[in-house]
């Protein structure tokens, strides 16, 4: 006997849309170059103090009217320089790091994007939560609880367009077995909507009205 046709090919995977985060400086590298660099500078501009002090003034004071020499003045007003300019530089890093380790969400825009491509999922009739966190300092690797409402009939016709349904089955058990297989259905293409979006760590509810 002829052999049998070969399946169908599954259907190609929805066209949705993912983050577009632009590549950045991690932090932590750039806290090291601030730190290199405000090693460097402090050692220049020390020496560069050394050789105005032994060239214009050795002494604090003057012999005779007592008033202070401007070369006195040289040391703390670099310690001020150096200080602010790590402190202004290293801002950026502070407020990140505080940003992941306290799991701040990610921006306003970013998460209205994600909440439209979760909304244009087959069977997805509504999002009623979604939180994503920052779980690292470039957006590489979030965390995200997002609880999704749909229909029994948006569920059963997702599940058919993308081949999950059980056109065969029958009964209770049946109608059980399909029911679950939309149900997970779904929740993979949140989590692939989702993982478009850097998460890597979700948990997807679906809730059936």
């Amino acid at each position: 006997p002829p052999p049998p046709p070969p399946p169908p090919p599954p259907p190609p995977p929805l066209a949705l849309e993912t983050s577009n985060k632009k590549a950045s400086i991690n932090p932590a590298l750039w806290a090291v170059v601030v730190h290199a660099l405000g090693d460097a500078g402090a050692s220049l501009l020390v020496c560069i103090v050394g050789m105005l002090v032994r060239t214009y003034g050795a002494d604090d004071t003057d012999d005779h009217d007592g008033h202070v020499s401007w070369t006195a003045y040289l040391d703390p007003a670099v310690t001020v320089f150096l200080s602010a300019a790590m402190a202004l530089s290293m801002h950026g890093v502070i407020m990140r790091s505080a940003h992941v380790l306290l799991e701040g969400t990610i921006a306003t825009d970013e998460n209205d994007r994600l909440h439209s491509a979760i909304c244009q999922i087959p069977g997805v009739h509504a999002v009623k939560k979604l939180i994503v966190t920052d779980l690292d300092f470039d957006g590489s690797a979030r965390r995200a609880e997002v609880v999704v409402l749909s229909t029994r009939t948006h569920m059963l016709s997702a599940a058919n367009n993308l081949g999950g349904g059980n056109s065969g089955a029958s009964g209770r058990g049946g109608t059980a077995s399909t029911d679950q297989q939309a149900t997970e259905g779904l929740r993979a293409e949140v989590r692939r909507a989702l993982a478009g979006f850097g998460v890597r760590s979700a948990w997807a509810t679906v809730e059936v009205e």
